[in-house]
């Protein structure tokens, strides 16, 4: 290095060095008053919007598939919205469908409504008893789905 690299170094190095020793003297004073400074905010909020909820069939498929399927033979294989759930009990819900050759056809839950915050995993029995996983559920929509 030569002496003109040294310099530009030092010369970056002072103001950054300054402006530090002057940030940390006001948080030395803090200190010394017992003043306590706080970096983030904390919100909490009673009601929080609902989490898309996913529902799968615990059998993905009525009956074996070729590899790789047709969108056809896909689509008979697996349960349909209406063989899982009654006409009606879905009503007031924006339900979308995943399809998957793991899983079958799944169906996404999701809501504009506000509420109280859980925790609650389930399995529930479908209205023409095809079981079914049910994954991050609130206790408005179990009661809506397994009606």
């Amino acid at each position: 290095m030569n002496c003109e690299e040294r310099l530009v170094g030092f010369l970056t190095f002072l103001p950054c060095f300054c402006v530090f020793i002057y940030q940390m003297s006001f948080i030395w004073k803090q200190y010394l008053r017992e003043e306590a400074s706080v970096a983030l905010e904390s919100v909490s909020h009673d009601r929080l919007p609902m989490p898309a909820v996913t529902v799968c069939a615990e059998e993905a498929f009525k009956r074996e598939l070729r590899d790789p399927p047709s969108e056809e033979e896909y689509i008979s294989a697996t349960f349909s919205k209406g063989e899982l759930f009654p006409n009606g009990t879905v009503a007031g819900w924006n339900v979308s469908e995943v399809r998957s050759l793991y899983l079958g056809r799944c169906y996404i839950f999701t809501s504009d409504e506000l509420v109280v915050a859980m925790n609650l995993s389930a399995s529930i029995k479908t209205w023409q008893n095809v079981s079914a996983h049910v994954y991050g559920i609130c206790p408005s929509l179990l009661n809506a789905i397994s009606a």
